[in-house]
């Protein structure tokens, strides 16, 4: 009994490590964007280098999401200068000069760490992109914590 309680509790603590949250809202991934008056931003984690550990991102004082292995965010934002940063120790920014119409994917790169991990963005082509996201899954989306910026994007 205690070893079937022990294996379940290990299966649900694993299974909720590698889950991609996202607090704003996710556009129709059927579309290439939603809303043409704003641009869409990918940010796109790989399993590889192997890792659980959640990593934020943040448009600008905005909390998107958590990212886990394998996952991927995806939102829309107002065209203008847009400053995106994956958050865990240290934290790594890319500047983007986002367009109406336009689509931006980043990969991000997340190395473990003894207690934190590592993270970095990169931003890429559509091309190299697109087969990693196809890879991955979409995030489960939550309610943003009460402690962080509403403000859109």
């Amino acid at each position: 009994m205690k070893t079937t309680l022990l294996a379940c509790v290990c299966a649900l603590f694993s299974a909720g490590c590698a889950s991609t949250w996202q607090y704003v809202k996710f556009p129709d991934q059927n579309k290439k964007i939603e809303d043409v008056s704003k641009a869409r931003i990918y940010v796109i984690r790989s399993a590889q280098p192997p890792g659980r550990a959640h990593v934020d991102v943040i448009d600008g004082k905005q909390l998107v999401g958590s990212t886990g292995p394998n996952g991927y965010l995806c939102w829309e934002r107002k065209p203008g200068e847009a400053m995106i940063t994956s958050s865990s120790k240290g934290n790594s920014r890319v500047t983007l000069d986002a367009a109406a119409g336009q689509v931006y994917y980043l990969l991000q790169k997340v190395d473990p760490g003894s207690v934190y991990a590592r993270t970095s963005l990169e931003v890429v082509p559509a091309e190299t992109a697109q087969p990693v996201l196809a890879n991955c899954k979409p995030p489960v989306v939550r309610r943003l914590p009460s402690s962080f910026d509403e403000s859109e994007p």
